[in-house]
């Protein structure tokens, strides 16, 4: 466990008397009255876990090493990094965590979304055709998203085809990647 990594209850509490978190009330087991943030600090944050190694390392920024951006989506950056430990290279996302004095409003969705990304990704690691999911850490107003880093997005690879089949793409390559999707979603 990385519980010296993590906030712990404690911790929460203080942030949740200066009106930056809610949290479960004493004596209270349902964790869905976490906030989305403390759900995330206190459960997920700070751990990173590679599928084939049965050992759990505590980590945050400093324990990366960014190699430079691979890329951009609708909700943040995404960069190559090498965790420093184990040598590992990964696909890190950063996600602009939108932080208030309250767990309501924009700040909320920011978080609710942010959650609810890092289940389905997590949900999803099981599957062979979905990147695997090896953890989550904070750094400077950013939620870093480590995960698995692939040979090339799909984009890249519709990109490469095209370019060098002068618009031919091969009906077998789609059939795959129409066979994958379904599968992901089937899954």
């Amino acid at each position: 466990m990385c519980s010296e990594m993590s906030a712990t209850k404690d911790e929460l509490i203080e942030e949740m008397e200066l009106g930056d978190a809610q949290m479960v009330p004493d004596g209270a087991k349902d964790v869905e009255k976490i906030s989305h943030m403390g759900f995330i600090r206190m459960f997920i944050s700070g751990r990173l876990r590679f599928p084939e190694e049965p050992k759990e390392y505590c980590f945050g920024y400093e324990d990366l090493t960014d190699l430079g951006s691979i890329g951009e989506g609708a909700y943040g950056r995404v960069h190559k990094m090498r965790h420093n430990e184990t040598g590992r290279y990964m696909a890190v996302k950063k996600v602009r965590i939108i932080s208030g004095k309250n767990d309501d409003g924009e700040a909320n969705r920011s978080m609710k979304r942010l959650r609810q990304e890092v289940d389905a990704i997590k949900k999803a690691s099981d599957c062979p055709q979905v990147v695997t999911f090896y953890g989550l850490t904070f750094h400077e107003g950013d939620c870093l998203v480590c995960m698995e880093l692939m040979d090339i997005s799909l984009e890249n690879l519709y990109k490469t085809i095209h370019n060098h089949t002068r618009g031919v793409f091969d009906e077998r390559i789609l059939g795959h990647v129409a066979v994958s999707v379904d599968n992901c979603i089937y899954f």
